[in-house]
């Protein structure tokens, strides 16, 4: 498995799981301890909140957050995203 696939099939492992271990990765994927803790450190680069827990029981933590930030666009800005959607779609039709 490419690390692309395996960090994509770990977010969506953690999806769901409010706390765990490494040793969770390492079982369920089948990698060594310094590979999961790359991964850790990938995966906190690409966005997921966590925290480390220490202690014989601790482990990580998910910080549980909105997927998306909402955003809000005036009415200039939503008039630009339309007449350039319509535009892509118009040139898309074109043989170049």
């Amino acid at each position: 498995m490419k690390k692309s696939e395996r960090l994509n099939q770990e977010l969506i492992f953690l999806s769901d799981k409010y706390s765990f271990q490494l040793k969770d990765l390492e079982t369920e994927f089948g990698i060594s301890k310094r590979t999961a803790l790359r991964d850790m450190e990938e995966l906190e680069s690409m966005g997921l909140a966590f925290y480390v827990e220490n202690g014989r029981h601790g482990g990580y933590r998910l910080v549980k957050q909105s997927p998306m930030v909402p955003i809000y666009f005036n009415i200039d800005e939503v008039q630009a995203i339309f007449f350039a959607l319509k535009a892509l779609d118009l040139l898309s039709a074109t043989p170049f």
